[in-house]
């Protein structure tokens, strides 16, 4: 009975990826070059994952675990939204120091790496437009 339990609270690998990648972004606003230099190859590590096991017909998969999916990877690409605003104001501070401004540009790139990535990979032409 336990067991079965358990089962039914596992996580998927594309439900582990996805989630990871929606809550791992907040992350992301911090000021700590190396807090966010591991974060953000956790999410490309999990992105990696995610492109092996999941494919861009999620969008199109009418169950409930699809839904869920395509609900995190629209929460992932927000949240990567505002992390690339964030980071993008605050290198363009007057008041910003020299190495905080490397930090918030190297951010931004890297972040707006993986998002393309993601765009590429699981997000069709038709869903883009």
């Amino acid at each position: 009975e336990d067991m079965l339990a358990l089962q039914f609270s596992q996580l998927s690998l594309p439900q582990f990826c996805t989630t990871v990648l929606a809550n791992g972004m907040a992350l992301l606003k911090s000021h700590d070059p190396a807090a966010v230099t591991s974060v953000l190859e956790l999410l490309q590590r999990a992105a990696g994952l995610m492109e092996e096991a999941l494919t861009a017909d999620v969008w199109d998969d009418p169950s409930t675990l699809a839904a869920e999916l395509v609900e995190y990877l629209i929460e992932a690409l927000d949240h990567t939204g505002e992390v690339l605003h964030f980071h993008n104001m605050q290198s363009r501070g007057p008041k910003t120091p020299e190495n905080e401004l490397n930090h918030h540009r190297m951010v931004y790139l890297a972040l707006a790496l993986l998002n393309t990535h993601m765009l590429q990979a699981f997000v069709p032409l038709e869903k883009a437009a």
